[in-house]
């Protein structure tokens, strides 16, 4: 009674999102929204306390299925989700593994990380895949810090590459860009034809790119957005150098 009442009572948390696109300034809930059920549930039976019950009675085990999971509930009702802004076209070099991107926006970016710079040499990573970083077009923010989890978004979507897990805190003291760390292993690069020299992953508007797990503790509020310019967006963001603010809080 004592955890149903402090969860009723939390204060909710506004989240803010500034975007350089006109569009998802006014549909930004097909950029990012709370998590939905993916539509391949809707025909899965939720059985009632009285099911379960008679159905172990009767052939001694549980009545379950995934919609009685707590840890499926659990990560889609306390999310959001990411969704592609645009369409967005990777080509990787089967041989080589170098690789480009195409996208008809100048609102999303993709960077490559060098891991041995990063990691060091001796990196579990190194050799067997490419790392990636999409920096799409939002700048989050919030009344309260939260801190969100990336995660893959396997139940919407199966991708050719991986969702690389972290977490980041939002405040409304460092406004922080959404940018999302993939990793495509060497296996999805050399996958289909042999006569194929190039691999392409093709991202589509409205795939979901990520799970951001905010956690069934948090109560989120009203979700407002603002607009800046192409040319304004890079000087809203709070760059993660030594010197930075958040930097200074979260060093060890």
């Amino acid at each position: 009674m004592f955890n149903f009442l402090k969860h009723s009572l939390k204060k909710p948390i506004d989240i803010d999102i500034t975007t350089s696109s006109k569009y998802y300034l006014e549909n930004i809930e097909d950029a990012i929204g709370q998590t939905k059920f993916p539509n391949w549930t809707k025909d899965i039976h939720m059985p009632s306390i009285r099911e379960v019950f008679k159905h172990m009675f009767e052939h001694k085990v549980g009545y379950n299925t995934i919609k009685t999971c707590p840890a499926f509930i659990d990560i889609l009702k306390n999310s959001f989700s990411v969704y592609s802004p645009c369409d967005i076209v990777i080509e990787i070099d089967k041989q080589t593994n170098s690789w480009r991107w195409v996208t008809r926006t100048k609102n999303v970016s993709i960077t490559e990380h060098n891991l041995s710079m990063q990691m060091g040499l001796n990196n579990p990573f190194s050799g067997k895949g490419i790392h990636l970083k999409i920096e799409l077009p939002f700048i989050l923010k919030s009344s309260e810090p939260i801190n969100l989890f990336f995660t893959q978004p396997m139940y919407h979507v199966i991708s050719e590459f991986m969702v690389i897990p972290g977490a980041i805190e939002i405040n409304k003291k460092t406004p922080i860009q959404l940018s999302l760390n993939i990793f495509v292993p060497n296996q999805y690069i050399h996958s289909g034809t042999q006569t194929e020299n190039t691999k392409i992953i093709h991202i589509k508007t409205g795939d979901v790119l990520t799970y951001l797990y905010y956690g069934k503790n948090v109560k989120v509020g009203n979700v407002s957005t603002s607009y800046v310019t192409p040319e304004q967006f890079p000087n809203t963001i709070e760059h993660l150098n030594l010197l930075s603010n958040w930097v200074k809080t979260n060093k060890e």
